[in-house]
């Protein structure tokens, strides 16, 4: 009866012996520890406390044992162990109960990873708004500024037309202040949801290799470009602005990956999803994407790196080397797309960088694009080739 009690309740109910051993459990306990059944029984209850909160369990244990009738009003947050040594975080109730004529401590313990998972994307969201609201001002003052600098380069060079030297300094601070007005742009598209108005159909590996024009002087002598555009590619629907700042974003952490020089690959291709399960763990729905591709032989990323790669603010550079925002700008991009960015850790080394947008079908429009002109072809489609044995991580 008491069993059966107890394999109705969501929570994990564990009772445990004066000697600390569990000596019942009920079933969601050894779905939630990934132990089988009857496992748990005998086991030391201090076993399924993480190793870093240890020392706060025996506390806690202690102090109930000194208050006994003392009720716990509110639950203690712990980090508990499952059975195969993966943590997760906890709610933990403690009291005392009797069990076939003997005291024994009753522990109801409820996983709240999700709920810590909710409270720190709602923290995050509730930073990134006040950032976008004080961007926005930022943004709007720095480009009446820009204004100025431009009017009054205008009229100096106006004034210098006959000296080629000046004029070409002046002509360098215009395209700086154009770069300035650029970032600022990136910074407001961060900061609020791009307007579908500057979205178009686009073939992608045209601005994908404009952006890669733009790079070649930036990249270094010692870093060899590639570039493989699938001359079949198919139109996608997006910002063609941003997704030239997404490729510039992928490529310069390539670059800084790469210190001593290597290869960088840029690809455009066709990819079809359609595992459903594949398409869920990307975080998009099944069907015919263009995929950009930038591909690095640099260092990799580290597990940790790996996974948060894609957080605003968060960087592996040194102090004043990066803002932690280029990634993030990539995954924004990629999602007000509608589809998806992800870092594939390849097993030569390396990481590949992938953007998936959807496949853009519109008969009105399709006949208006061009063909693909001033950039490299190659008719074998390379995208993809390193799912099979990369570690991927992705983020819509």
């Amino acid at each position: 009866m008491l069993q059966a009690i107890l394999d109705i309740t969501d929570d994990a109910v564990i009772i445990v012996e004066k000697t600390g051993t569990i000596a019942l459990v009920n079933g969601t306990a050894e779905s939630m520890f990934g132990y089988g059944a009857g496992e748990m029984q005998g086991l030391p209850s201090a076993s399924l406390v993480a190793p870093s909160d240890i020392e706060a369990h025996k506390q806690l244990q202690t102090y109930f044992l000194a208050n006994r009738t003392a009720p716990q009003r509110h639950p203690v947050q712990i980090r508990v162990r499952r059975k195969d040594g993966s943590k997760f975080a906890a709610e933990l109730k403690f009291t005392f109960t009797m069990h076939q004529a003997r005291q024994v401590s009753l522990l109801i313990v409820r996983d709240v990873t999700e709920r810590a998972a909710l409270t720190e994307q709602l923290r995050r969201s509730q930073r990134l708004d006040a950032i976008g609201k004080l961007t926005t001002g930022i943004a709007h003052d720095f480009n009446n500024i820009l204004s100025v600098i431009n009017i009054n380069l205008d009229a100096c060079r106006d004034r210098a037309i006959e000296d080629p030297t000046t004029v070409a300094y002046i002509d360098r601070c215009f395209s700086a202040t154009k770069l300035s007005a650029s970032m600022t742009s990136r910074l407001l598209a961060f900061a609020r949801e791009a307007t579908r108005g500057q979205h178009q159909a686009v073939t992608a590996s045209t601005y994908v290799s404009s952006a890669v024009a733009l790079l070649r002087y930036g990249l270094g002598k010692r870093i060899a470009v590639i570039e493989e555009y699938n001359d079949a590619a198919w139109l996608c629907y997006i910002d063609p602005g941003q997704l030239e700042n997404a490729v510039i974003n992928l490529a310069i952490n390539a670059r800084d990956a790469m210190p001593k020089g290597g290869t960088l690959k840029f690809s455009v291709g066709c990819c079809i999803i359609a595992d459903a399960a594949e398409a869920k763990a990307l975080g998009i729905v099944p069907g015919e994407y263009v995929a950009v591709e930038v591909d690095d032989t640099g260092v990799g990323l580290s597990d940790e790196a790996a996974a948060r790669a894609f957080e605003p603010f968060f960087t592996t550079k040194g102090p004043s080397k990066g803002t932690g925002l280029g990634l993030s700008m990539v995954q924004k991009f990629a999602a007000q797309a509608a589809g998806c960015a992800c870092l594939i850790n390849k097993p030569e080394g390396g990481v590949l960088g992938r953007i998936l947008m959807p496949r853009f079908i519109d008969t009105k429009l399709a006949h208006q694009q061009g063909p693909i002109s001033n950039v490299q072809k190659n008719k074998e489609n390379k995208i993809g080739e390193h799912d099979e044995h990369g570690e991927a991580y992705c983020r819509k």
